[in-house]
């Protein structure tokens, strides 16, 4: 444990918001395709010395700053597609992107940089501890309401990092990664330097060789494949703007149900409609098989669809069991046997 810092010199906000709005550059550009992923290991580390150098209101202000800055950059995408999915103005899509960032990002990352102000002034602070928070405040936002972008998944598809997840989960990975942002910001901030620094980067860089080694291992390891299963997946390429018409819901559930009576036909393990192929308002009641002009067949495949009451029989003669979950932007249920 490093010792507290007894008198800090305190930072302009400016001057913190500024070290602020870099860690949000570092993690967009860590979540770009490439090698800058690399750039996640350190993106952390000017908001930790900014948030040892600002008092905790300034710490709150800056950490805001970091949370919707970062967000907006690493989910630009999703104002454009939510406008054109759901037909919604541009404006409101991006009012949306912004609640979110507010929401469900600000209230986990916030508490997290102004814990890092406190305690480097109370109790001082090391790298361990600062990456257990980050993998605690992981953790929490990914039970909360947007899981997406934890630092884990911003290496590439298949690297040998990735498979200590078997291990510690993703908030391991995301833990080693903000410890060795803490390292590099000890470099700067004697609140985050621990006593015997050496050893505790000798020892976060054991333990992350030891996860690369492990990973390494797995890769090289052979599986079996299983037996093959036939899935069908329903694709009724209607025009997207009209899923959310009412006036269209007949046929828009009418067509895919004929198509998954068709492929029914090769008994397939699963049939598959995808996220939000059909869409319209909720009936108060729902349409059944009998009112789509389509014949529930005799199957054995478990059934995932949009918006239906599922009356169908499995091949043993047994009802199936309808599941329904309900949302004002759309109602699913699932038939299994």
């Amino acid at each position: 444990m490093t010792q507290p810092e007894p008198a800090p010199t305190r930072w302009r906000l400016s001057r913190a918001l500024l070290l602020g709005l870099a860690t949000a550059g570092l993690l967009m550009l860590a979540f770009l395709p490439g090698a800058t992923w690399l750039l996640v290991w350190v993106a952390l580390a000017p908001w930790l010395v900014a948030s040892t150098r600002v008092d905790l209101y300034d710490a709150v202000r800056v950490g805001i700053v970091v949370s919707v800055v970062s967000t907006l950059g690493l989910i630009i995408w999703c104002a454009p597609a939510v406008s054109d999915y759901f037909g919604v103005p541009i404006g409101w899509a991006w009012a949306g992107v912004v609640m979110i960032a507010l929401l469900a990002v600000a209230p986990y990352w916030v508490p997290f940089g102004v814990w890092v102000c406190w305690a480097s002034r109370r109790v001082g602070l090391n790298p361990w501890l600062v990456g257990g928070a980050w993998a605690f405040c992981e953790f929490a936002r990914n039970h909360g309401f947007f899981p997406w972008l934890l630092f884990a998944y911003a290496p590439p598809p298949g690297s040998a990092l990735l498979q200590a997840a078997d291990l510690f989960g993703p908030y391991g990975i995301g833990a080693g990664m903000a410890a060795v942002s803490a390292l590099a910001a000890a470099l700067v901030v004697p609140s985050l330097r621990p006593r015997h620094f050496a050893v505790h980067a000798l020892g976060i860089a054991a333990l992350l060789l030891a996860a690369w080694s492990y990973g390494e291992w797995r890769l090289g390891q052979e599986f079996r494949e299983g037996p093959a299963i036939e899935v069908a997946l329903v694709q009724p390429d209607f025009d997207r703007h009209q899923r959310w018409v009412a006036a269209y819901r007949e046929r828009n559930f009418g067509y895919p149900l004929a198509l998954s009576v068709e492929a029914s036909q090769r008994d397939p393990a699963i049939i598959l409609w995808p996220e939000f192929a059909v869409e319209a308002p909720c009936p108060q009641t729902p349409p059944r098989f009998g009112g789509s002009g389509a014949t529930p067949p005799e199957s054995r495949a478990t059934w995932s669809w949009g918006r239906c009451t599922a009356n169908a029989t499995c091949a043993g003669g047994e009802d199936t069991i309808p599941r329904f979950i309900s949302t004002r932007a759309s109602c699913w249920a699932a038939t299994t046997s």
